[in-house]
């Protein structure tokens, strides 16, 4: 099943201001600033503000408006109302979002930080399993003192390195 003409066109709107540079040249439009001014704030060209400008027509988020006065043309871009209101309302729902989901996140991160312990934890416990089987293995004599302090220190090396990354948490 096909999408609608409406949500195509919604569709085409949420991936032109999903250009940050697009949506920074619609809210400059709704401040009433010039394409020159806008391309100034964002460090870009006049020509790309242009390219911005078509795209935001294109979707008919804005509408061009010419004038001639004394002989000279003058160009300027209107938002209609109900895309600046279209504008906030979406800033705001995702300010509200963000507020809301935020706690998620943070859940989502604890539960993460939760597992990286435990298997920290793990990894500590099966160095001190191998020191023990170490022990085991140099009373019986199928290790020599020497091999049994080479593995310890290798053991001991391990256990700090694994210490400093729980230590993170």
């Amino acid at each position: 099943m096909g999408l609608r003409d409406d949500e195509k066109r919604a569709l085409g709107i949420m991936s032109v201001i999903s250009s940050e540079p697009c949506f920074r040249t619609l809210k400059g439009l709704m401040e009433g600033l010039p394409p020159s001014e806008i391309a100034e704030r964002q460090g870009i060209t006049r020509q790309a503000v242009q390219k911005h400008i078509k795209r935001l027509l294109n979707v008919g988020l804005i509408k061009k408006k010419v004038e001639i006065s004394d002989g000279k043309i003058t160009t300027s871009y209107i938002v209609p109302k109900g895309v600046g209101k279209l504008i906030t309302e979406l800033i705001s729902l995702c300010s509200e979002f963000t507020r809301s989901s935020g706690g998620i996140y943070r859940e989502v991160k604890e539960t993460e930080k939760s597992g990286e312990i435990l298997k920290i934890e793990e990894k500590i416990k099966r160095i001190s399993r191998e020191r023990n089987r170490l022990k085991e293995q140099l009373a019986r004599g199928i290790i020599t003192e020497e091999e049994y302090k080479e593995e310890m220190g290798f053991l001991d090396s391990l256990e700090d390195k694994i210490k400093k990354q729980l230590e993170k948490f």
